[in-house]
């Protein structure tokens, strides 16, 4: 009765994913499919097998990795399918991985022809953390306010969405060093290249409302970075550049008429977002300070 339940709460393309992710992960590492699913760009090259570009982000080996992820891609694809709907959510899947491929192949290519190690082709490369990388970033630009608690409340341990994909490629990288594969390993190759390929298309492609790409301040690239540090990166700039944006309005507008400027709703949504959360800090503040008083 649970699991019929879970399963009705899942939408109905996120249902498919992960079915394939389970079952699939389980006939490739069952019937030692690794050089036809996942992506090997030797044999990619040599043999072309060129529907590994997609079917290597569709399941996952080995096994207990494959039960790491399927609580999170499993959040996240309803997430998104919610979101954006079924058409969108492929496309964006459909463009990580085969763009996450392609620079994969491209970097191994060339590592290998700077160290000449054969083992830099036949590596077998699994592309789920490369579309967990991506969807951590599409998440990041719905609700990049919103706090997760990765313990319970009492201690007060939580991390912004927004910061999300930094720690993740963290975690990434630092698990590629402890595991000794920090050239081959693809703990760090397919994520990183996950992120940065998932913001491309989500910053220039993605087809919206008003056009294509979010080409908000709020999802620069610069956004990638945690929060506090991305603050101070905007705020510099912002000092850099005050002084120009004046003397450019004067120089266009000297009767001190402003052009009317149109709002993405996306981007409408995350101020409000912000609004109500320095509304929320500063009511927090000052009964704080009541309580204080009252004490005293």
């Amino acid at each position: 009765m649970t699991t019929r339940w879970l399963l009705d709460k899942i939408p109905p393309l996120s249902r498919i994913l992960l079915l394939i992710f389970i079952f699939g992960s389980f006939c490739v590492w069952w019937f030692s499919l690794e050089p036809y699913v996942l992506l090997v760009p030797g044999l990619t090259i040599s043999r072309f097998y060129i529907w590994n570009v997609l079917t290597y982000s569709l399941v996952d080996v080995p096994l207990w990795e494959m039960g790491l992820l399927v609580a999170p891609l499993g959040f996240l694809y309803s997430m998104l399918e919610r979101s954006w709907g079924v058409v969108p959510l492929l496309l964006f899947i459909g463009f990580v991985s085969l763009s996450s491929a392609c620079s994969s192949i491209l970097l191994l290519v060339v590592l290998y022809t700077w160290k000449r190690d054969e083992t830099l082709l036949y590596v077998p490369l699994s592309g789920s953390m490369a579309i967990l990388g991506g969807l951590l970033v599409a998440v990041k630009q719905l609700i990049p306010e919103h706090e997760i608690y990765i313990l319970p409340r009492r201690f007060g341990f939580r991390i912004l969405v927004n910061d999300m994909p930094f720690w993740f490629l963290l975690v990434c990288v630092s698990s590629s060093w402890l595991m000794k594969s920090v050239w081959i390993g693809p703990w760090w190759l397919l994520p990183l290249f996950g992120v940065w390929n998932s913001w491309l298309y989500l910053r220039y492609i993605q087809k919206r409302e008003y056009g294509r790409g979010d080409r908000s301040d709020s999802f620069r690239l610069y956004t990638l970075l945690p929060m506090k540090v991305g603050g101070r990166w905007w705020w510099i700039r912002n000092k850099r550049d005050e002084n120009t944006s004046a003397s450019h309005r004067q120089e266009n507008y000297p009767n001190d008429i402003l052009p009317v400027t149109t709002t993405d709703p996306t981007e409408a949504e995350r101020r409000r977002q912000r609004a109500l959360r320095a509304l929320d800090e500063r009511l927090g503040n000052l009964k704080t300070t009541k309580d204080e008083a009252e004490m005293v």
